[in-house]
């Protein structure tokens, strides 16, 4: 922490990412995807969902543990119908990060692809990071810009295949599907992604040259991604550990070989503030609390209100299969 009491604007600037990157964008990424299929939470209760997942992912192993917290609020809030989109819009915003991270990885390789080739692991990590936007930008164009029903999809089709982990990846990709009438949001949500992984690319960045280090804008933005996947894995609390040696290796890479000092001084600076979460986690607790008592009564609008429909029984057209 000491970087940071010595350097103010170096404070500021990790305070700033953190509210502008980790809370307001992620929120916003996240609710579009839950406006596009249909579920309408307010902004707040969006808000404090993801702050805890925020204070989870810090205290539980990986960059994902929040997500099972945030995970079991949301699926005790919504009728039966709307539970299995809910669960899957949290999954499914993982993947609008994902995407955003290959997609920065393309934008930075791309047009320097050429120097890759000189280093066989740097030449891998290059085609790991286009490869993956070009495939996931395929199944994206097919699922918004083919026309036909569902069942008519090549992709729908070949996951119903009775292979291990197809009938999850169908109904990912069926929520998907939710999305096609309301491109839109799926649109804003790649946004808010995008802007979100370039903004942590240039805070990473900027630390990296406050230690000293010189490095290729392109070869910087190509191993950044996976330090940052690497980092997600369910192995230790916030990536401790993990994302350390991750990015000290990746680093070295590219002749930066202070890595994992880099990567604890925006670990301890973005870990500290996700702690916060918790003021948000102990509110949820409340109104669960309250809204769960024998003496809650609640107001006549809420007890059935016109969202509370089931969407998969009647106009909605969800499949049956996504319930």
């Amino acid at each position: 922490m000491r970087i940071y009491l010595d350097d103010r604007s170096l404070l500021l600037m990790n305070i700033g990412v953190w509210v502008f990157g980790s809370v307001f964008l992620t929120t916003m990424r996240w609710n579009m995807l839950l406006k596009g299929m249909g579920l309408h939470l307010p902004l707040r209760k969006v808000l404090n969902l993801n702050l805890t997942g925020f204070f989870f992912n810090t205290i539980a192993p990986g960059a994902v543990g929040g997500d099972l917290v945030k995970a079991f609020y949301l699926f005790r809030e919504q009728h039966h119908g709307a539970r299995t989109p809910a669960m899957l819009s949290i999954l499914l915003d993982r993947i609008m990060g994902l995407y955003a991270v290959f997609a920065v990885a393309s934008f930075a390789v791309l047009p320097a692809f050429s120097r890759f080739f000189h280093n066989k692991v740097l030449s891998s990590i290059a085609l790991i990071g286009v490869a993956g936007f070009c495939g996931m930008t395929v199944v994206f164009l097919t699922l918004f810009f083919v026309s036909g029903p569902l069942e008519s999809n090549f992709f729908f089709r070949f996951l119903q295949k009775p292979y291990p982990g197809f009938a999850l990846l169908q109904k990912i990709f069926v929520s998907l599907f939710l999305l096609k009438d309301k491109p839109l949001f799926f649109l804003k949500a790649i946004f808010f992604g995008l802007l979100y992984q370039l903004l942590y690319l240039s805070f990473f960045a900027f630390i990296t040259i406050k230690t000293g280090n010189i490095f290729s804008l392109a070869d910087f933005a190509a191993i950044f991604p996976l330090g940052f996947i690497a980092a997600a894995l369910p192995i230790s609390p916030g990536g401790l550990g993990v994302g350390h040696l991750a990015f000290d290796q990746l680093f070295a890479l590219i002749g930066i070989h202070n890595g994992a000092t880099i990567f604890n001084f925006v670990f301890i600076g973005q870990s500290a503030l996700n702690l916060l979460g918790f003021i948000s986690y102990i509110s949820l607790k409340r109104e669960r609390q309250v809204t769960t008592s024998p003496h809650y009564n609640a107001p006549l609008a809420e007890k059935t209100p016109p969202s509370q429909v089931d969407p998969e029984s009647h106009q909605s057209g969800n499949p049956d299969f996504l319930r």
